[in-house]
């Protein structure tokens, strides 16, 4: 495998969409770029972070909706198409910061 084909693999899911070790400790990446994928990260962790919170949030409503003795099957789904709505929004998110750093590398 190529180095450069390992590089990408190693920009998996983190806290706003990639390792950040692996900018860190290729040596073929130029300070310039280097900040530049910082900025990058910097500018997607408070919407990763808040996104992250309001599905917690929502998850946790779930798990009072269901604790209930005959919770309603209209207000579950409903909870539910919206945890699936925030997480949409979080993958979206991930994937849009992690094309921004793939193109500065």
């Amino acid at each position: 495998m190529r180095r450069d084909v390992r590089l990408e693999r190693r920009l998996v899911v983190a806290e706003a969409g990639v390792a950040v070790d692996a900018v860190q400790g290729d040596a073929r990446i130029g300070d310039e770029t280097r900040k530049q994928v910082f900025a990058i990260l910097d500018g997607a962790r408070p919407e990763v972070r808040e996104l992250r919170l309001q599905i917690r949030s929502a998850q946790q409503a779930l798990g009072e909706l269901m604790r209930k003795d005959e919770p309603a099957e209209a207000v579950v789904l409903k909870q539910i198409d919206e945890i699936g709505k925030l997480t949409t929004e979080l993958r979206k998110k991930e994937l849009a910061t992690w094309l921004g750093i793939r193109a500065k590398l």
